[in-house]
């Protein structure tokens, strides 16, 4: 299962489907991929019922080592079945950045404030985080790298005030790009429900199709203008393609879906760029 889709941006209840699924299969262990969903939402693995989480820190803003953390009762049942599995060379160079990302996100969750405008360092103690503009990143825009205080405990707490901070500033800026879409007379969004303007339960990922222009054309006058978003299916399952009408020669040719993603480091006047850029194609209204 994945723990949120990363087209249409919605957050699937894991604990609730763990127990529909297990209940004609008591025996069955449950896999969830939470690649999509790492970045944006804070996740108790040992709450949710699973028996596998897997994850890629590249996608939590942190080295490209993959990680997955399983319930011992899992492992143990693994291990009784097939001894002869091994973990194999281990990324000594990842496993260090990932207590480089351990920093980070200790930093994050540092703040005594909170408001929905986002966090960033404060130029003058690198240990105390003050309110700034959405999305402002307190290690890339405040500090080098030399600069960064040393390794704090990433504590419960700490992580989930974190991700709380991170909430605030990526449903700030895209309810901002959805409403303009929304708005706009030839965008299709490709959303469980179009209408919905509520972001509090998805992350901040955006699609869509132009019905007046490709997909194919919107991201090469972005790229044109120092934006960089995507284009195509990203791995989406054929029920999604024909549930939302997208699989088909006509759509093939144009490029498929449009996806704007979003973290928290994308701030008020990124959102406000990207809709003044797609606004400047011709025939976007």
């Amino acid at each position: 299962l994945s723990h949120a889709s990363n087209v249409l941006g919605s957050i699937r209840d894991i604990g609730a489907l763990c127990q529909i699924i297990r209940r004609p299969c008591p025996n069955v262990q449950v896999v969830v991929d939470g690649v999509a969903a790492c970045a944006h939402l804070y996740t108790d693995v040992a709450t949710l019922g699973v028996d596998w989480y897997v994850v890629s820190c590249h996608k939590l803003f942190g080295p490209h080592v993959g990680a997955m953390c399983g319930r011992t009762e899992a492992a143990i049942a693994i291990h009784a079945e097939d001894s002869s599995i091994m973990l194999g060379t281990v990324n000594y160079e990842g496993c260090s950045g990932i207590v480089g990302l351990g920093s980070y996100l200790s930093i994050l969750g540092d703040g005594r404030n909170e408001s929905k405008t986002g966090v960033s360092l404060d130029r003058t103690n690198p240990n105390a985080l003050k309110i700034s503009q959405p999305g402002d990143d307190p290690v890339q825009q405040r500090h080098s790298l030399y600069a960064m205080p040393k390794y704090q405990k990433l504590s419960t707490g700490r992580l989930v005030k974190s991700y709380r901070h991170i909430a605030k500033v990526e449903r700030h800026t895209s309810s901002y790009i959805l409403h303009h879409l929304q708005n706009c007379l030839h965008v299709r969004l490709i959303r469980e429900d179009d209408n919905d303007a509520d972001v509090t339960s998805t992350i901040p990922v955006l699609s869509f199709i132009h019905t007046q222009i490709s997909s194919h054309d919107i991201v090469q006058w972005c790229l044109q203008h120092g934006l960089i978003i995507r284009c195509g299916y990203f791995l989406s399952t054929a029920l999604l393609r024909a549930e939302f009408d997208t699989h088909n020669q006509y759509m093939e040719e144009r490029g498929g879906i449009v996806r704007v993603s979003l973290c928290h480091y994308n701030n008020m006047e990124d959102a406000k760029a990207i809709i003044h850029i797609l606004g400047t194609m011709n025939g976007w209204d």
